[in-house]
């Protein structure tokens, strides 16, 4: 069991407890299918978890759920995932599909190239520019994994925010009209790795402090205030653990995912 950190729980929503009791509260850091496999796409973050039950994620992200969701330990692009985004007033909980299609596209063969959007160009870039200006969302998660190259394997590591149940990635989204109807998609916006997780992978989700949801999800926010919350999270409120090769594999969504590696060697 570990303390909530400062970072991402120094202000969760009033229903889940007062600032002042934030210090005792505790929880277990524990509870943190594709036809791609590891280490396929160049950017980040090409695999993640979502484990926190959708009650949970209501309270935490102070949103109303359309649909079931039920605990993912290894999500990979393509796949319908939940989501949070303004919508008629209110915040909304809501799967959509890995891989931004955007708005003008033809058709939406490039969707799994599309799962990740660079900070840096992200305002610029065409396939993303319109997205991030009027269709920002959260993309909740409890860990994105990453593979380190180690002679001639590759090692997964599941990185966390130590302590938190949930954490927000940054995202944008997109609505295709398809001829079967409309198609949403979202995509996760990446950074420069924080040099902790650096020897693994050059680039890492942006990861937004609570503090800052309601600025990202607001329509009018100004670019370069937004630009300005796209930064790695520190070195010290990260958690990175070598885990089962287990998750290697899309097909394999369970939480022996998240199984530490020399768990599993004891085991042979």
């Amino acid at each position: 069991m570990v303390k909530l950190n400062r970072y991402l729980i120094r202000h969760l929503p009033s229903s889940l407890g007062s600032r002042d009791r934030l210090g005792t509260v505790e929880w277990d850091a524990d509870r943190f299918s594709s036809r791609h496999d590891h280490a396929t796409l160049s950017d980040m973050c090409g695999r993640y978890q979502l484990s926190l039950p959708l009650e949970e994620l209501e309270n935490l992200f102070q949103a109303v759920a359309m649909g079931d969701h039920g605990p993912r330990y290894n999500i990979a692009p393509t796949q319908k995932v939940p989501i949070v985004r303004a919508w008629a007033g209110k915040r909304e909980i809501i799967p959509l599909n890995w891989g931004l299609v955007p708005h003008w596209a033809q058709d939406r063969t490039k969707a799994a190239r599309m799962i990740n959007a660079r900070s840096e160009t992200v305002a610029e870039k065409p396939s993303f520019r319109d997205s991030f200006r009027h269709q920002r969302c959260l993309v909740p998660a409890t860990g994105f994994y990453e593979w380190r190259r180690e002679n001639a394997s590759k090692t997964p590591y599941l990185i966390q925010i130590q302590g938190a149940p949930a954490y927000a990635m940054a995202g944008i989204w997109s609505r295709w009209m398809s001829p079967e109807g409309p198609f949403e998609s979202y995509s996760i916006l990446t950074t420069e790795a924080a040099p902790t997780i650096r020897d693994i992978h050059e680039r890492m989700p942006v990861i937004l402090h609570p503090d800052t949801y309601g600025t990202w999800l607001d329509p009018a926010a100004h670019k370069n205030h937004l630009l300005s919350l796209c930064t790695a999270v520190p070195d010290e409120f990260l958690s990175v653990a070598a885990v089962s090769d287990h998750v290697n594999s899309a097909r394999n969504d369970d939480p022996d995912c998240e199984a530490p590696a020399l768990v599993q060697e004891s085991l042979l």
